[in-house]
């Protein structure tokens, strides 16, 4: 069976060369960087570009790269990052030590970047050749843009205790700009993706997250991130009603939580949308499978194979049917298919 590579590249919206204006950066502007940090980003953009112009302009993998920054939301533990320093900070009930308390930046929760990614993924792996070889960006509502010190003040709302007397940290010599913003209309145009979650739904999702890890630790996770990526892809179905990605991430995140019905019907969503889509079906047919539907899996991997015969996912999960119903011959025959 042919193999289908895609692949997509994520560096940062510190890839471009900042010099600062009050516009968003476009794709084709001019990359670079004045720290290290930053020129280590531009160069991944170029070595990619250059490898796409030089290898796989005509064939190979189907390879895009995304600049998205500022990202905020559960899960984030490193260290010199704004909001799980405060949150470190404020669960010893220490100060919190800032660089630039001015600096303005479009804070994006991460499920946005995240749902752009997968929104471009699917697009590369359907051959859509507009996406291939391409930069995206991916940012938040251009009103957007508040500064560190708005947005540990925000924050401050789930925690009682934090204390808002902050310490510039004055040996700091790291460079860092005061403006940064993308312009991210070819996500629009081309795949139909934009920000729908305002500053302060970014912020309430992201406290929330924090909030409950350091209230009832680590076994809490699970739950809160099933329930915010289900109500984030709720939000996009509203905001875009005839999105068939949106419903089938959405579907994807019901599964997950164990919600079948409900993740089936998102998938039928999905492919009311978008009927040439074979990742829906396949989702669908898996989503059957769970629910003891095997006739309605096996149609719906059939349709998704009807779309894109190389597609090994939904020969694998066919087998997987044919296996246990003991139809040994037709497993092994996809299985081998597969191989």
């Amino acid at each position: 069976m042919k193999t289908m590579v895609t692949v997509v590249m994520i560096t940062s919206d510190k890839s471009y060369d900042n010099v600062e204006w009050v516009w968003g950066y476009r794709e084709n502007d001019r990359l670079g960087g004045k720290d290290p940090y930053s020129a280590s980003k531009a160069c991944a953009e170029i070595i990619s570009k250059s490898y796409m112009e030089s290898f796989f302009k005509q064939g190979g993998p189907s390879i895009a790269t995304t600049r998205a920054g500022n990202v905020i939301g559960g899960g984030d533990w490193a260290l010199d990052r704004i909001v799980p320093d405060c949150t470190r900070a404020w669960s010893e009930k220490k100060p919190v030590v800032i660089r630039n308390p001015n600096s303005t930046r479009p804070w994006q929760h991460v499920l946005e970047p995240l749902s752009g990614y997968l929104a471009l993924g699917q697009k590369l792996f359907q051959g859509d050749a507009r996406v291939k070889n391409q930069a995206f960006n991916f940012g938040p509502q251009a009103q957007v843009n508040q500064s560190v010190s708005e947005l540990i003040t925000a924050m401050t709302q789930f925690w009682s205790n934090a204390e808002l007397n902050f310490q510039q940290e004055t040996n700091s010599k790291k460079p860092e700009s005061t403006l940064l913003k993308l312009n991210c209309d070819k996500a629009l145009q081309i795949l139909g993706w934009e920000a729908i979650l305002n500053f302060q739904e970014t912020v309430r999702m992201t406290g929330e997250w924090y909030q409950k890890f350091y209230k009832h630790g680590p076994s809490s996770i699970q739950k809160i991130t099933n329930e915010q990526i289900i109500e984030y892809f709720e939000k996009a179905v509203s905001f875009a009603p005839g999105h068939g990605e949106a419903f089938n991430n959405l579907g994807l995140a019901l599964k997950g939580a164990g919600r079948l019905a409900a993740a089936v019907t998102a998938f039928g969503r999905a492919i009311d949308a978008d009927p040439a889509s074979p990742a829906a079906h396949d989702n669908l047919g898996n989503a059957r499978m769970l629910m003891g539907d095997t006739d309605g899996a096996i149609a719906s991997f059939r349709e998704a194979l009807r779309l894109m015969p190389d597609y090994a996912d939904a020969r694998f999960n066919l087998a997987g049917v044919y296996l246990e119903q003991r139809d040994f011959a037709a497993a092994e025959a996809d299985y081998r298919r597969v191989l």
